[in-house]
């Protein structure tokens, strides 16, 4: 996201266009691995679960994603992983708000300290930014960005878990394809209503260094979620 390819008619800056895209080319190949996991454990993609209910989750976890590719052009990768550890707020705000889930306030003090140790480190990244010519500065939209992704997350495992919860005979393999078919119908609508497609291609056609990074970052965080219950 933040790497100089060969600029385009389309693309003049030569960055990559689309965080949307790197989303769908990621689901495309969980979805592969998730329909051969399917059907080797259970012979089939079909679940105790209607698919409907995987939508809201795949929704999330689409925004999450799209965000968390976004802020890599506004702020440094290591504050975009440092920032993960403020999720511990959110998982357990979202396990109260869908699940009734109570937590003792000890821990929320310690996800208070956690979170507040990320905005110093977050506000030192960004005077040490200023300082390197070749670093990336931290930027508002990169922050909106982060706390768009680290919300969406929370929700996607706090809703996956009540998922878990209320119908018994889904797995982990059943999960991810469930929510990476919705992720696909989603991510592909707005590639195609916001006009990104052709873009996407051009700059593709261009740069095949672009496509190579996308199929690896695919095939390396297709995950199959092992551990479908959260922990704050």
């Amino acid at each position: 996201m933040n790497t100089e390819f060969q600029a385009t008619p389309l693309v003049p800056t030569g960055m990559f266009p689309s965080p949307t895209f790197c989303v769908f080319s990621n689901r495309i190949i969980a979805i592969v691995v998730a329909a051969l996991l399917c059907f080797y454990k259970h012979g089939t993609t079909q679940s105790s679960a209607p698919m409907w209910v995987l939508m809201p989750c795949s929704l999330s976890n689409t925004m999450s994603s799209f965000c968390q590719y976004a802020s890599l052009s506004y702020v440094p990768f290591p504050l975009q992983n440092l920032f993960k550890s403020t999720k511990v707020i959110p998982v357990m705000l979202m396990g109260k708000f869908l699940k009734g889930t109570e937590y003792p306030w000890v821990q929320y003090g310690e996800a208070a300290l956690i979170t507040g140790g990320v905005f110093l480190f977050s506000q030192s990244s960004g005077k040490h930014a200023e300082a390197e010519e070749d670093a990336t500065p931290v930027q508002m939209l990169g922050v909106i960005l982060l706390c768009g992704y680290v919300l969406s997350d929370s929700f996607t495992s706090q809703w996956q878990s009540k998922v878990y919860s209320d119908y018994g005979k889904i797995d982990q393999y059943h999960m991810m394809f469930g929510v990476n078919f919705w992720s696909i119908i989603i991510t592909t609508a707005s590639l195609i209503l916001s006009g990104e497609v052709p873009v996407v291609l051009e700059f593709l056609r261009a740069n095949p260094q672009a496509a190579y990074y996308n199929l690896i970052t695919g095939m390396v965080s297709t995950n199959p979620h092992p551990h479908p219950h959260p922990h704050p």
